[in-house]
Parts: structure tokens; sequence; C-alpha cells
């Protein structure tokens, strides 16, 4: 005499409680009363609400990094005036060094996977800032052709979807070290436009310039 429904469906409790995958293994049994299967389809989805509540999506490390600088690809390499002045304009950020990041924007030969690239560098770091040295970082990062004489010291948020899902940060565009050295007398503009970048970190604006 075969098992009758609440019989079967006591079994099916106990085998149950070895786990709940064994409910929906019991479920996908056609041959099963259908009390048995009604049980075992509201269990299943118990399980599965409980197991959907424990799940903890890991959270991004941060790295440490408030500043991530994008340069323009040199023209010169070995250039020491050129670091030089990198290096003064950085310093005037007053961070320390594990606070700045600094990445290149390739020519734009490979424009379309350069951008990706500077995305995860984004994503990466989740940067206060995004700094753009020079008008192909600026461009690329922007997403559109712009005049960097035009935009230059502009706080610019910005919202992108990625290969990764939807980033947001926030760029600064500055005029290049290279630009500056050829170029002398937009120093002050560049100083100042970096005491823009200040007012977000947090940074007091000292009173000394770009030399």
């Amino acid at each position: 005499m075969p098992p009758s429904p609440f019989e079967r469906l006591r079994e099916s409790q106990k085998e149950f409680a070895k786990g709940p995958h064994y409910a929906h293994a019991l479920f996908a049994d056609t041959s099963w009363y259908p009390a048995a299967q009604e049980w075992a389809l509201e269990v299943s989805q118990e399980a599965s609400v409980k197991a959907q509540a424990t799940i903890q999506v890991p959270t991004p490390k941060k790295t440490g990094v408030r500043l991530l600088v994008v340069s323009d690809y040199p023209r010169t390499d070995g250039n020491e005036q050129l670091e030089e002045l990198l290096t003064k304009m950085l310093g005037a950020m007053k961070l320390g060094d594990q606070q700045i990041a600094r990445t290149l924007a390739l020519p734009a030969e490979g424009a379309k996977e350069d951008i990706e690239r500077l995305y995860g560098d984004i994503r990466k770091h989740s940067p206060e800032v995004v700094v753009t040295l020079g008008a192909l970082a600026t461009n690329l990062l922007l997403g559109r052709q712009e005049r960097l004489s035009q935009i230059h010291g502009s706080i610019i948020p910005r919202e992108v979807e990625t290969s990764d899902g939807p980033l947001s940060f926030t760029l600064v565009p500055l005029f290049h070290p290279e630009f500056l050295l050829i170029n002398p007398n937009m120093k002050r503009t560049a100083w100042l436009d970096m005491q823009k970048i200040m007012t977000p970190l947090g940074i007091a604006k000292p009173n000394r310039r770009l030399h």
C-alpha cells in the first residue's frame, strides 16, 4: 500500500533537515503527491529568501588615494624640468605620497581601450578628485572634445557607463606642465586652478606660487 500524501510529506520534512537543496530535488520529482510538492515549494522559497538576506556584498577596499592625476603621454621623455615642475604642482597639494596616484592617457589610436583602463583606475582608487593634465587626458575623461583653454580649472561632475557598470567622479582639467614650461606666464593661472582643487580636498590654500 503506497504512503498517503501526509506520510510522504513527513518523509520530505526529514529529507529537508539534511539541507535546503533537498527541497529543490524533491520538488523536481513529479511523482510526488501535491501536498508534498506544495510544501517543498514553500520551504524552498523560504530558504531562498533567508539565503539572500544573509548574502553580504563585499565593499571595495579604498586605496587611500585622494587625488588621481591623469597626464597626457609626454612628448619629451626624461625631461628633468618637466618632472620637477610636476613634483612642485603635486607637492602644493600637501598630500602624502600614498594619497596621490598617477597614470597616463595614451595616444588616441587605442582610445576605447584606454578610456576603460582609466575608468578602471578611477574605480580602483575611488579618489575625491581626478585631475587631468593636458587636452588628451581631459577629452578622454570628459567624453567630448573641448578646448582646454576654455575649461581649465573647472570642477566637472562626471557620471559615465563603463564595462563594469556606472561610475561617478569629479574631474578638474589643468594645463600640462610641459605647456607651462613653454608658456611660463601661464603658471599663475595654473596656480589659481590648483587652488580650486584644494577646496573639495579640504586643504588650506598656501600663499606661495609655482616658480
